[in-house]
């Protein structure tokens, strides 16, 4: 199938001085790169492409070479790292072996020192539970004794007590009886006193004496007894200190009698 482009490669026959592109025969500039189709032009252009292309043919030469130097560089560098690596490697494991082995003796020694602390703290242990004991002992023995002594202390402060308490209980009956004793005399004191100054009769007939003139107009007959016992009481208060107040006594209750006489006299006289 024929195309466009073929059909216009076998009708032109020029090609552009830069670029190759087909170019019609009157055409002075390329379609494709612009350019002028000039010959010194295309000549010159042609030695700027040579040229670049020596240059850029030395430029690779001498990237290989630089790159050439670097794989060199890098290949002393990496066998230097390497004998680096190697001897921190050596290095490294000495120390590593070097603290295993100091590790192992630390803890050789530490076992050795908690073993002799154990048995130091055994033998204090022992010690302790034995010093305990003997306290225990010791507490025991004192606890008795004081048990014994408080015991003792308590029996005979017990008896003590019950002495005391009897002792007190006597004295107690004794105080009681001379109590009673001194009662009994003062009673029988009052009523010899009574007996020899019978001040209470005095007292009573003047009391009978003013519940005679209360009691007469109401009550006639309770003033005539009332009257009647304050003479005889007053007869008796005479014997005592108080006879003023025994006599005015009889005279209360000596004028009702003699009120009455009077009254009967008067009363026969007038008839």
């Amino acid at each position: 199938m024929w195309s466009k482009n073929r059909v216009k490669e076998d009708i032109m026959s020029k090609i552009c001085l830069f670029c190759g592109a087909i170019l019609e025969d009157e055409d002075m500039f390329c379609d494709e790169c612009g350019k002028k189709q000039d010959e010194a032009a295309a000549k010159e252009e042609a030695e700027r492409q040579a040229e670049a292309e020596r240059k850029a043919q030395e430029e690779v030469a001498a990237r290989a070479k630089e790159e050439q130097a670097r794989k060199a560089r890098e290949d002393a560098e990496a066998k230097e790292r390497a004998r680096v690596e190697m001897e921190l490697r050596i290095k490294a494991e000495a120390e590593a072996k070097a603290r295993v082995e100091a590790e192992q003796k630390a803890k050789a020694d530490a076992d050795k020192k908690a073993k002799e602390e154990a048995d130091r703290r055994a033998k204090a242990e022992e010690a302790r539970r034995a010093k305990a004991e003997a306290e225990a002992k010791e507490r025991e023995r004192a606890e008795a004794e004081l048990r014994i002594r408080a015991e003792a202390e308590a029996k005979v402060r017990l008896e003590a007590e019950q002495q005391a308490k009897a002792e007190a209980d006597r004295k107690a009956q004794e105080e009681a009886a001379a109590q009673a004793e001194a009662k009994r005399l003062e009673q029988e004191r009052r009523k010899e006193e009574r007996k020899n100054n019978p001040t209470h009769f005095a007292w009573a007939a003047l009391a009978l004496g003013i519940a005679t003139y209360v009691t007469l107009i109401p009550f006639a007959p309770i003033a005539i007894l009332t009257c009647i016992i304050g003479i005889v009481f007053g007869a008796k208060g005479l014997k005592s200190t108080k006879k003023v107040v025994s006599i005015i006594g009889l005279v209360l209750n000596g004028s009702i009698p003699a009120m009455i006489l009077g009254t009967l006299v008067w009363m026969a006289i007038t008839r």
